[in-house]
């Protein structure tokens, strides 16, 4: 974690100004290259990383993901956030980046604070691989790149970034978080 209020950082920002795309319509704007871009799905059976192909969302065990049983969408680098909302029969989308991207628009300076969430399982030997698994939670698939480096009693960090703003009393004020990545947990051995 780091200090709040040491430097201040400008946040792009752009929103959907219709609130009708499907999940996937949504993700396929990502058109930017040399990124890992990661997707983590919601819906009322699943949660967790999926594949976006060239026609639909599949679980990282290659079983499709009807897209219209998505409520909601975060697909994230470490450049940039796209958040999508179901909202009806389709949804909208927000970007979020500390990069000045095409048809992104800055938003103000922001205090930011970098953090991580520690998902659920330790790495453990499952079949032929190494695997995120905790009793009574089971499997947690994670993308390929984590999962190929991934050793025995391993920990996964999901890394975000807060981002603040001082109110007119001098107040930090949370105003968003955006997603920025998994990390391994370093092994001191």
């Amino acid at each position: 974690m780091n200090e709040i209020g040491k430097d201040s950082v400008t946040l792009y920002i752009s929103e959907s100004s219709d609130e009708n795309i499907p999940a996937f319509e949504a993700a396929k704007k990502l058109k930017v290259k040399d990124n890992a871009i990661l997707f983590l799905a919601y819906t009322p059976e699943f949660c967790g990383f999926v594949n976006c192909g060239e026609k639909t969302f599949t679980r990282l065990d290659g079983s499709e993901i009807l897209s219209d049983s998505i409520f909601e969408l975060r697909c994230f680098c470490d450049k940039f956030e796209l958040r999508w909302v179901r909202d009806g029969q389709a949804g909208r989308y927000i970007i979020i980046s500390e990069t000045e991207l095409d048809g992104l628009t800055p938003e103000g300076c922001f205090y930011k604070r970098s953090g991580s969430y520690i998902l659920w399982g330790k790495g453990t030997r499952r079949g032929g691989s190494i695997r995120l698994f905790e009793h009574r939670i089971g499997e947690l698939p994670l993308p390929v790149e984590i999962e190929e480096k991934l050793q025995a009693g391993q920990r996964v960090y999901l890394k975000f970034d807060e981002y603040f703003k001082l109110d007119e009393y001098g107040n930090m004020i949370w105003q968003l978080e955006r997603l920025s990545g998994l990390e391994l947990e370093l092994k001191t051995e």
